[in-house]
């Protein structure tokens, strides 16, 4: 019988799904393009509401926490409003227990410093399987984009939110502005405005001289990655043994 090389192995594992099942990291230089969401609030637009829907994907549960003006409560407003999701504001720390049954946690400018219990709730969340979702804001921010950075950093990702004042007033991502990627999909028109650049990652929307200030990193399920290990694992002992024959 034919030898399975790795590249075939891949393949396989990719076609049963390893790979496909990922936990999101996203980031925005942007808090602004929450406003895009509520009906009756500053900009509605379908993009910004596509984009937000597409974060959540199948996901039913959605937790949020913010510590400037009402950037938080127009996302968790959106999110509960929408048919089959549950969203509610956070009121205190960020525990293992308050992210029980979350599927999409959403940070929005925090007011202090995440403390060393709560990076590692977060990370754990990752691990299995939600999602998180960072907003900061433009260089007159930089406490509240400082505080976001550490977390990423804490947690192992390699996003980073760029300290700027790029695109002041209210700006629209359209064209090539909108990166072809799961997350962008149905969005052919995205809302923003005076937003910082985040680097790192995979970049979902461009600034009008083409720098990312949204980004994602995927980030592979531990069980991913476990499926992943025992295949190519097979496959060296399969290549031990007919060596040792």
């Amino acid at each position: 019988m034919r030898e399975l090389s790795l590249g075939a192995l891949v393949c396989a594992l990719l076609a049963v799904g390893v790979g496909v099942a990922r936990a999101d990291t996203i980031v925005s230089g942007d808090a602004n393009i929450t406003a895009g969401l509520i009906s009756g609030g500053p900009v509605e637009t379908a993009g910004n509401q596509q984009f937000f829907d597409n974060i959540l994907g199948s996901g039913d549960t959605v937790l949020v926490e913010g510590g400037y003006l009402s950037f938080h409560v127009w996302v968790n407003t959106y999110y509960d409003n929408q048919t089959g999701v549950s969203s509610s504001l956070l009121t205190g720390d960020i525990t293992t227990n308050a992210l029980s049954g979350v599927d999409l946690f959403v940070s929005i400018l925090p007011a202090s410093s995440y403390t060393a219990s709560e990076i590692s709730a977060m990370s754990a969340f990752e691990a299995a399987g939600g999602t998180l979702f960072f907003l900061g804001e433009n260089g007159g921010f930089t406490d509240y984009n400082g505080r976001i950075n550490a977390a990423l950093s804490s947690i192992g990702s390699s996003l980073s939110i760029q300290n700027g004042l790029l695109d002041s007033g209210a700006n629209w991502a359209t064209g090539t502005q909108v990166a072809s990627y799961s997350l962008t999909s149905g969005v052919s028109s995205f809302v923003y405005g005076y937003t910082s650049a985040v680097s790192g990652g995979d970049a979902l929307f461009y600034t009008s001289n083409g720098t990312a200030f949204v980004a994602v990193e995927a980030v592979p399920e531990p069980a991913t990655l476990a499926l992943f290990g025992l295949g190519v694992g097979a496959l060296a002992l399969r290549r031990r043994r007919r060596k040792l024959a």
